[in-house]
């Protein structure tokens, strides 16, 4: 049957359902991409509905959230995805309908534009990580096919905050063997992004905002990010 997505923020117990497909059937449907970046977008008026809570990609075969993502101060229902040292319990753990069951689905944003500006550049932030993506190098990175939807924030974010047991994602990409990181080390796996549970955000790259980046040592992983969805675009002959 296949492994099918949510889009979950752990803060506020909600969930987008990315049309509660597997992640081949939304991947490429740019549709998404105002309504996740509004979701999370920062630093406008009466508007920070997601912006910077812990947000996850969860498949419905995943057991348990990430290490360390889940606080003594967090509820009982996120406590209850978690690992622990007792193997009766986590033989039942499944974070993903434990959470499916308990959070509440947004599917409109209330007051939010309808479209956001080509001409801005906005950036996707890890702020764990201080980590960021920005949106024109994706979608510039290489030319598509004439058929093919440029790719923007939305596909960069599905490739960072993926997390289950199992890798199963119905993409041609699955089994090519995974991305590996132009630094070297191990490859990156759709199941297991780096971004997984973090507080994420996005906002317009105004001089401002750069110049804070800058001064509080942000990492720019645009150029990497990119790539990894190239791949992935060529892997499904995008």
């Amino acid at each position: 049957m296949g492994q099918y997505w949510k889009l979950f923020n752990l803060d506020k117990c909600e969930y987008a359902s990315c049309g509660g497909a597997k992640m081949g059937e939304f991947f490429f449907r740019n549709y998404s991409e105002t309504f996740l970046l509004n979701l999370l977008l920062s630093g406008q008026p009466d508007h920070n509905i997601w912006a910077g809570d812990r947000i996850i990609l969860l498949g419905d075969y995943s057991a348990a959230l990430p290490p360390n993502t889940v606080t003594d101060h967090d509820a009982p229902i996120l406590k209850g995805c978690v690992v622990t040292d007792q193997p009766e319990s986590n033989s039942r753990l499944c974070a993903y309908m434990k959470l499916d069951e308990h959070c509440k689905e947004i599917d409109t944003i209330p007051g939010t534009s309808s479209l956001l500006p080509d001409d801005t550049v906005y950036i996707l932030r890890s702020l764990n990580k201080k980590e960021y993506v920005r949106r024109d190098i994706v979608k510039n990175y290489r030319i598509y096919p004439e058929m093919t939807r440029e790719p923007g924030l939305s596909q960069a974010l599905y490739t960072l905050i993926g997390w289950s047991e199992d890798p199963s994602a119905s993409l041609s990409y699955e089994d090519t063997g995974g991305f590996v990181p132009a630094s070297g080390g191990t490859m990156v796996a759709l199941h297991r992004g780096a971004w997984a549970g973090n507080r994420i955000d996005t906002v317009a790259l105004t001089d401002e905002v750069q110049k804070t980046l800058d001064e509080e040592g942000w990492t720019d992983i645009s150029e990497e990010k990119a790539r990894h969805v190239s791949d992935i675009y060529a892997a499904d002959d995008h």
